[in-house]
């Protein structure tokens, strides 16, 4: 039986109990008695010291100097899976089982297309130091140790370096894209729809999308590092 790491980033993880539908109280309650699935959950302090231990100093140091929780959280989840391996989920989603796109061809990188036919990394699977998710790492780190890097999250470590990265299209930014064919044997894609239908499901956390809160809000009256002044 395959068994797969769930890796879950929440700055705040101990600190969301009761949000749950169905009276969960916490990540752990929900993973228990899932046989196949392994749930490694992180906060920020635990976060900030695996990437410390795992990585060293210099990737310490461009995650310290990141704002937005967003942007922290996307830098986290590329390392932790390709040092760990296994499937990365928002908070807000959760995993009933491996799903089986992933138990039938467990060493490719599975990555999702969204409702609205792009790719996002919410939710995405990896073996162990894969070698296309080393690819995403050097390129989120080359952009957040460029000095012209642009004040934009999406761009410089969210979904935007996942489509110029693996995407031949416009990098994936109208839907109608194709893997490039050097990935085509080690990538694989699923859809939101077959994920939900598989085995993911809304776990009725609260979003912050809409609010001053969320990083597309935050980076237009905010500079999102720290060595950098704001002023726009």
């Amino acid at each position: 039986m395959l068994v797969m790491n769930v890796i879950v980033f929440q700055h705040d993880l101990r600190r969301i109990v009761g949000f749950f539908k169905r009276k969960i109280d916490s990540y752990e309650e929900f993973y228990e008695e899932k046989d196949d699935l392994n749930f490694l959950g992180f906060d920020a302090k635990m976060a900030a010291r695996f990437i410390k231990h795992e990585y060293g100093d210099a990737w310490s140091r461009v995650y310290d100097n990141c704002i937005p929780w967003a942007m922290k959280s996307d830098i986290f989840r590329v390392l932790a899976v390709y040092s760990l391996g296994g499937c990365y989920v928002d908070s807000k989603f959760g995993l009933k089982g491996v799903p089986p796109f992933i138990k039938d061809e467990p060493e490719r990188f599975h990555i999702c297309e969204w409702h609205d036919g792009h790719i996002v990394n919410g939710v995405f699977y990896a073996p162990k130091g894969h070698p296309v998710l080393g690819k995403l790492v050097d390129r989120i780190y080359a952009n957040l140790t460029d000095p012209d890097r642009p004040n934009n999250v999406f761009k410089v470590t969210g979904p935007g370096v996942w489509r110029s990265l693996l995407c031949d299209s416009l990098s994936g930014d109208e839907g109608a894209y194709k893997i490039k064919k050097e990935f085509g044997s080690q990538v694989s894609v699923f859809t939101k729809r077959a994920f939900f239908r598989r085995k993911g499901m809304h776990l009725g956390l609260p979003n912050t999308r809409g609010t001053s809160q969320h990083w597309s809000k935050f980076q237009k009256e905010n500079s999102i590092y720290r060595d950098v002044a704001w002023n726009k």
